[in-house]
């Protein structure tokens, strides 16, 4: 028999438990579990991802995809109720940059 999801400490998100042992319908679940916690765990998703892959689209939303990898680059923190906060301080930051490098220059200087 296949193996299953395997729970880590009794309550933890689900996880695999070797290469190509979800199917999509298990991974687009245990993505879901583990993105919606308060706090995502790094090192599932680090195993999830790496083991069966991130969800891309076909079988969920590519929402899955573009949140496992700012957590995984560091863009987003662990704490899901700093990622609003978190989000327009950078979209501020990168406006004001943007403002910076595309104004113009006056003439004649």
């Amino acid at each position: 028999a296949r193996e299953r999801l395997a729970r880590e400490d009794g309550g933890g998100p689900p996880e695999p438990r070797r290469s190509g042992s979800l199917t999509p319908s298990e991974r687009e679940a245990a993505f879901a579990a583990l993105l919606q916690r308060r706090s995502v765990a790094m090192e599932p998703l680090r195993r999830l991802c790496f083991l069966d892959g991130v969800p891309d689209g076909v079988h969920s939303t590519s929402v899955h995809r573009a949140l496992a990898w700012k957590l995984l680059l560091g863009y987003l923190p662990q704490q899901r109720s700093e990622w609003d906060s978190h989000l327009r301080s950078k979209r501020q930051a990168y406006a004001e940059l943007r403002e910076e490098v595309t104004a113009r220059k006056p003439r004649g200087g």
